[in-house]
């Protein structure tokens, strides 16, 4: 066995030092000489210990998990000494194949009892890594790792993963890893719009390096999808996934004119609206008389306009998928018409029904449903005269006509549109002479220039004797008011060609006043009668016998009209040689009924106002007298006897006391007939 050198130091005290280093642990004798005699007590006997413990030596790292590691790829462990004394530090590693089985190995000393280990495999599958301490394995030695292939992440490739996928619903996708190398460590995380994760399932199937990823997208948006593959993001990662509602056919809207019906070779234009309806595809078609051409633009809002051009007429089928499947409503049903229909045009006036010589007659032709075509309008009398017609085009798709019959009699009015008569035509039409109106006269308040009061009734008379004797249906009357509205007006036939009109304006300011007998304007018309507010005193009349005389303690009459001087109080006072007794009764027409008794004869004054102010011929003055009642008058003396002489003088006494206040006459008649000269005498008693 090897033996210790030893070192022998004299020291200057005649003492030696000696120095050595057992080569090992175990028994050791030592023998001590001087002058080549052992000294006493020697030799001395020792036990040496050993100088490390490697089983305090402790080795971990990347280097010596049992994956992880690949080929090509530098790796490292660290091998930890304290504690464990010192000695020397050997590594070494053995491959399933023959030759080195790694490169780049070295050990680097930390100088803190640990050392780092690092090494770069070079062979795949399982490598021996031994670690020895001071000749000793340590814990675990050796340390078997499996050596992966290098990785290759272009290797990974993921199938099926849409990129659209429906809300609510199961989806997969595979991640294929075969030939990808490395430690085969895939890891899926997906993260959902609001950035919350979603749960997904990796199954690997029976082919080594096939894994299939399930989930399921709870909500509408991008979803991010992070694949890596040991530790390290594949190829594409991270993928963007948007989730869409699943398609609603039954939430597609259309809607349009087109859908309904349309021209020939006119564009039927209709939308669809898919808001709200998830994502699907959209189908299209049009199937009628004949193949219309289709054209879509999309609106970039979830809508898209459409427009078909049919050219033939008939019924046209339009069929709106949605998903495959056909959207409430389709198919549509369009009745494709001709370019104009006859049968929409629509005609009214008063030129329809009536007309009079030499008169503008006008009518009203309604073709904006019927399409565009050529208006021909003819009218023609029995006779063969023709009317001159005007049409006139309002550029809204009607039309006014006007027509002037120049004669009385039957007319044709026959209407074409593009050639084609419209319903109800032709028709006959009664044409009347003309009327000379010129002798019709219009009076009265409701008429004149000073104007009428408003929410009072007013009229007026049409005198129309010098066309009809006997009245009849011929007058008209029409109150315009300044607002454009009209007033009602009241026409009473007094049968003998006199007419009555009444009417009550209700708004302020100058109305319009038409009178027209048998539809032609009468002269002056129309009248301009300005309307305002208050009462006129001057348009109150009063009339009647109390207003004229009266008689003491009898009622005395008289009436008193308000009707067409506004609103206002009516007044009523009396005034002479006593007071007298006045009633008052409304008679519910704008008139009221007024009666007096007098108490003593004389002369009265009758104060009528309105609204505060005399009406005219107020005051009246009013004589009164008392009754006359002749019955009462009382006749005595001689002259009345049966003893009366010729040629002698007769007197007698007429007593009126009781008889009122009246002229006395007295007459005396002889045989021959002839009245007697008498003498009446007031006696002032009477």
């Amino acid at each position: 066995c090897a033996l210790p050198i030893f070192d022998i130091s004299k020291n200057d005290n005649d003492t030696f030092t000696v120095k050595y280093t057992p080569p090992g642990a175990g028994r050791y004798t030592i023998m001590v000489l001087f002058a080549e005699q052992e000294i006493p007590t020697s030799p001395f006997r020792i036990k040496v210990d050993p100088s490390h413990d490697a089983n305090k030596v402790k080795a971990e790292g990347p280097g010596l998990n049992r994956t992880g590691v690949e080929v090509g790829k530098p790796t490292h462990f660290t091998v930890y000494t304290k504690g464990a004394g010192k000695a020397k530090l050997d590594v070494n590693f053995s491959g399933l194949a023959k030759g080195e089985a790694v490169r780049d190995f070295e050990i680097i000393d930390n100088h803190d009892y640990s050392y780092t280990v690092k090494y770069t495999a070079i062979q795949q599958g399982n490598l021996t890594v031994s670690v020895n301490y001071g000749g000793d394995a340590i814990p675990k030695s050796p340390f078997i790792v499996n050596v992966a292939p290098p990785l290759d992440l272009g290797k990974v490739k993921v199938q099926g993963l849409n990129n659209k996928v429906d809300v609510g619903k199961d989806q997969e996708f595979t991640i294929n890893t075969q030939g990808a190398g490395g430690q085969g460590q895939l890891d899926v995380k997906i993260t959902s719009p609001s950035r919350r994760p979603i749960p997904c399932k990796v199954e690997t199937g029976a082919t080594s390096g096939i894994h299939t990823v399930k989930y399921m997208p709870p909500e509408e948006g991008a979803y991010k999808v992070d694949i890596t593959y040991d530790g390290n993001p594949v190829p594409g990662s991270p993928f963007t996934v948007e989730a869409v509602m699943p398609p609603d056919p039954s939430r597609v809207r259309a809607y349009g004119p087109g859908l309904k019906g349309g021209f020939v070779g006119k564009p039927a234009p209709f939308a669809i609206d898919t808001k709200g309806a998830g994502t699907g595809g959209l189908g299209l078609t049009v199937e009628g008389p004949c193949e219309a051409k289709i054209e879509c633009q999309d609106n970039g809002d979830g809508s898209c306009s459409v427009s078909y051009l049919p050219t033939e007429p008939g019924e046209y089928a339009i069929n709106i998928l949605f998903a495959e499947a056909h959207i409430p409503g389709s198919p549509f049903k369009a009745d494709i018409k001709p370019v104009f229909d006859p049968s929409k045009v629509t005609v009214s006036g008063p030129g329809l029904e009536h007309g009079k010589a030499g008169e503008t007659a006008t009518f009203t032709v309604d073709c904006s449903k019927a399409g565009e075509a050529e208006l021909t309008i003819e009218i023609i009398s029995d006779s063969g005269a023709k009317a001159e017609v005007l049409i006139q085009n309002n550029s809204d798709g009607t039309y006014s006509i006007t027509y002037i019959p120049a004669f009385p009699g039957m007319y044709t009015i026959t209407i074409k549109y593009g050639g084609h008569a419209v319903p109800k035509f032709p028709i006959r039409v009664n044409v009347d002479p003309a009327v000379d109106t010129s002798g019709v006269k219009v009076f009265g308040p409701g008429v004149e220039p000073r104007g009428v009061l408003r929410e009072v009734t007013t009229e007026f008379t049409v005198d129309a004797r010098s066309l009809t004797k006997t009245g009849g249906s011929h007058i008209k009357a029409r109150v315009i008011n300044p607002s454009g509205a009209k007033t009602d007006s009241f026409i009473t036939d007094n049968a003998d060609g006199t007419y009555r009109v009444q009417y009550t304006a209700y708004e302020d300011g100058m109305h319009l006043v038409e009178v027209m007998y048998d539809e032609v304007a009468v002269p002056k018309s129309p009248f301009r009668v300005s309307v305002t507010e208050g009462c006129d005193p001057t348009r109150v009349r009063a009339y009647g016998p109390g207003l004229e005389g009266g008689l003491v303690n009898k009622s005395n009459h008289f009436t008193v009209e308000t009707r067409g001087a506004g609103t206002g109080g009516l007044g009523l006072a009396i005034e002479g040689p006593s007071e007298a007794k006045m009633s008052c009764k409304d008679n519910k027409d704008g008139s009221c009924s007024v009666e007096y008794i007098p108490f003593t004869p004389g002369d009265y004054d009758v104060n009528i106002t309105f609204g505060g102010r005399p009406i005219p011929g107020s005051p009246f003055r009013v004589p009164v007298k008392e009754v006359v009642d002749p019955s009462k008058v009382k006749c005595s003396g001689p002259g009345l006897g049966a003893g009366v002489r010729a040629h002698i003088p007769q007197t007698f006494t007429v007593d009126c006391s009781k008889a009122g206040v009246a002229p006395l006459e007295v007459r005396v008649l002889g045989p021959a007939g002839v009245a007697e000269p008498i003498d009446v005498r007031d006696r002032k008693s009477t």
